[in-house]
């Protein structure tokens, strides 16, 4: 066995032991809290209206709604020891329903069982008269107060006698309950159990719970509502893209829809859960969604077993690979916020099941573990928004630093944690990080999987510790299906096909990006073409010219001309920008310059000639910079305009020094006639024999090396000097290998052009 499995199998092996081990101390719960099923609520709020009110319940209209007393969990944490400190729990839930008298009836329950609130109205008419009001008080009391009724011992009546209360003390001074009759005029209105704290706990309470709320409603508020807007946005513009696989995001959408309504079926059948179920099925489709499209260009080895899943090849090794791991790891995820809240390091730091009324209450609480199919923070944070920070920011670890925080955040907003706020984020970190790693080993299916089994191990815990037996069988229900799917994942993990996920988008990307190719392949022909074949014929000159473009096409260009007198041409000039836009608009200024060249015989002129015309095609959009000269064979006389370009290089073979010419000179297309030619400079010199005058754009000069370092003028005029006894060629090849040996390894940002005249 490889030493990372062995090491897999330990960390899983010591998560279960430790979850197993720290689970009951870290709840710290009394035993019974958790003994509630669906039928003993019903039975329980059934009774209870019946023997107090006198009516029949109407069936089918249970609908759980969860309430939850942190005060009430610190307080038992703290300082319960006798069973009237526990006579009900921090977690109920309220029945809704209406009675055969079409009363409107409202039963709170406690996770124990015992009724805590009777509520009875009607809209519109007069409530059920008691035709004993003392009777119907005493008769809620008992309903209440249940085996501790002589515990408590009754107060002066209040409201002229409309209200009864009766109170009971516990092991504790900061803690009494109280149990409250109120009726109006029309009859009886509520029955309520209620503990009553005293200031000085009240205000120990507020100090160990403070944050919670604030931090969770802070992190909700980022999360889903700016972060599913964005991943929501992202999904629909690579819909409209056609980016998406649209076969992978259908088979997302069934497991999600159809768990969510088995789930709704299960327990409470109302038309708000399955709005709910259809709206965050949506949220997850569009969460995955945006991972198919970004993990594509990022992610794509840890979204293998994600795209084979939603590919429907559960069988593969390289979906149950996944899926087997990340259930070993759920151990280790599960038992972080239980070592978290016992270690000692928080002061108060309470945990708590807090899923009673929405999942064990159901018809069918086995079934609650399909629904959300995968864990919600672990599939918005690494289907989502992981891949989409990677396709952005491109660098690996900048996008880990990045994503911890909100990964960390999201594993707060579903913490276990009703007290203690430093613990809550110390859990959320440290579940963050192994999150990460889980993702880093087994890619975004194996931290999919992690996550839902650590909250099956949860939910398989309350159901197996409850009282109930019907809680207990559904426990060992989702536990053996639990470990059938885990066992099977094991199984494929060894014997399963090796397949590759299939690459759905790969054909229509590949013929989108060949289409492309072959359009750049003949937009690079098309420019070549456009470039001279080989240079003119010059009596004692020898002329060599090249451009590379640093794309597949480029806005360098160089080209001969003749002027009116008879003069030969040269030129070099480099269109701002890169790609195609520059390289239509090298296409304009080569049209323009060979347009104007042979009626010119002033340089200056020619060159005021293509400003205005770029200037008017252009509308400031787009400036080109260039350098012209023309050459007279017969006398040797060079005249020379820079027109916003780099300095010419002059080397003089009587000194055998090269230097720059520098000029006044403005840009093409940036300025009008007038401006132009005020800014503009024609400097005249001769050419000896030896001598060499060399155009070249900026891509030589600004060619740069691993260490970003410049190549710049000085190695160029080194360069030159070097070789300039070698003739034009080999002073051009040789500027271009020293170019390239100074870049080395890093790509190249700019065209490079160059053209070379010497003397013979």
């Amino acid at each position: 066995m490889r030493p990372r499995s062995v090491a897999i199998l330990m960390t899983a092996a010591v998560g279960f032991a430790a979850f197993a081990y720290l689970y009951r101390p870290a709840m710290s719960q009394p035993a019974g809290f958790q003994r509630a099923d669906r039928k003993t609520a019903e039975s329980a709020a059934y009774q209870t209206v019946r023997s107090l009110l006198g009516t029949e319940p109407a069936p089918g209209t249970f609908v759980p709604k969860e309430e939850y007393n942190h005060s009430l969990r610190v307080w038992q944490h703290a300082h319960a020891k006798q069973s009237i400190d526990t006579m009900t729990s921090p977690l109920e839930t309220r029945l809704k329903f209406r009675d055969s008298a079409r009363h409107d009836i409202e039963v709170s329950l406690s996770s124990s069982g015992r009724v805590t609130r009777i509520r009875a109205e009607r809209k519109g008419r007069n409530k059920p008269a008691a035709t004993d009001r003392g009777e119907l008080a005493q008769r809620a009391f008992r309903l209440l107060a249940g085996e501790f009724a002589a515990q408590f011992q009754e107060k002066e009546p209040a409201g002229n006698g409309l209200t009864r209360r009766w109170r009971a003390t516990t092991s504790h001074s900061s803690l009494a309950w109280q149990i409250e009759v109120r009726f109006d005029a029309g009859g009886f209105v509520e029955a309520v159990l209620r503990p009553q704290f005293s200031d000085a706990f009240r205000e120990e309470a507020a100090r160990v719970t403070r944050g919670h709320g604030t931090a969770a409603q802070v992190i909700s508020g980022v999360v889903y509502f700016a972060g599913s807007f964005i991943i929501g946005t992202v999904f629909a513009v690579a819909k409209l893209r056609k980016m998406v696989d649209s076969g992978s995001v259908r088979t997302a959408a069934l497991l999600f829809f159809v768990s969510g309504l088995i789930a709704v079926w299960a327990s409470s059948r109302t038309v708000s859960s399955f709005i709910g179920v259809t709206s965050s099925a949506m949220g997850f489709l569009f969460a995955f969604g945006a991972g198919l499209v970004h993990g594509r260009e990022t992610e794509w080895a840890r979204w293998s077993g994600a795209r084979l899943f939603l590919q429907r090849r559960w069988l593969a090794k390289g979906t149950a690979e996944p899926i087997a791991c990340g259930l070993l790891w759920s151990g280790a995820f599960a038992a972080i916020p239980l070592a978290v809240a016992q270690c000692g390091v928080f002061g108060t730091a309470l945990l708590d099941q807090r899923d009673w009324s929405t999942d064990i209450l159901r018809g069918m609480p086995a079934l609650a573990i399909l629904h959300p199919f995968f864990d919600p923070a672990s599939l918005f944070l690494f289907v989502g928004l992981l891949p989409l920070l990677s396709a952005r920011i491109g660098i690996r670890w900048i996008s880990l630093l990045l994503f911890f925080p909100a990964a960390a955040g999201m594993h707060f907003l579903n913490s276990r944690f009703v007290a203690g706020l430093e613990a809550g984020i110390a859990a959320a970190a440290i579940t963050a990080a192994l999150s990460i790693v889980i993702y880093e080993l087994h890619g975004a299916l194996g931290v999919l999987v992690a996550g839902k089994g650590a909250a099956i191990l949860f939910y398989c815990a309350t159901l197996l510790l409850s009282g109930s037996a019907a809680l207990q069988t559904a426990g060992y229900v989702v536990l053996g299906g639990t470990s059938i799917l885990a066992g099977g994942a094991a199984y494929f993990a060894r014997r399963g096909k090796e397949v590759e996920a299939e690459d759905v988008m790969a054909s229509r990307f590949l013929s989108r990006r060949e289409r492309l190719k072959a359009e750049f392949s003949v937009a690079q022909q098309a420019q070549q073409q456009l470039l001279p074949a080989s240079p003119p014929e010059l009596p004692g000159f020898r002329i060599a010219a090249a451009c590379q473009p640093a794309r597949d096409v480029g806005g360098d260009l160089y080209d001969y001309f003749q002027l009116a007198d008879g003069r030969t041409g040269l030129c070099v000039a480099d269109v701002s920008g890169k790609g195609m836009p520059a390289a239509l608009y090298m296409t304009l200024t080569k049209g323009l310059l060979c347009a104007a060249a042979p009626a010119e015989k002033q340089l200056l002129r020619l060159a005021g000639h293509v400003n205005l015309h770029l200037r008017n095609a252009c509308r400031r959009k787009m400036f080109v910079t260039a350098a012209f000269a023309a050459v007279d064979a017969e006398t040797r006389e060079v005249e020379y305009v820079r027109a916003g370009h780099n300095p010419a290089v002059l080397y003089e073979a009587a000194s055998g020094k090269a230097r720059l010419l520098h000029s006044r000179g403005l840009g093409l297309g940036l300025a009008g006639d007038a401006v132009f030619s005020r800014g503009t400079d024609a400097v005249c010199f001769s050419l000896s024999t030896g001598d060499v005058f060399v155009l070249y754009s900026d891509g030589v000069t600004e060619a740069m090396n691993r260490d970003k370092e410049q190549f710049g003028e000085e190695r160029l005029l080194d360069c030159v000097e070097r070789s300039a006894q070698s003739g034009a060629q080999a002073i051009l090849e040789d500027v271009r290998d020293s170019v390239a040996a100074f870049s080395g390894t890093e790509p190249v940002h700019d065209d490079i052009t160059l053209l070379v005249l010497s003397t013979e």
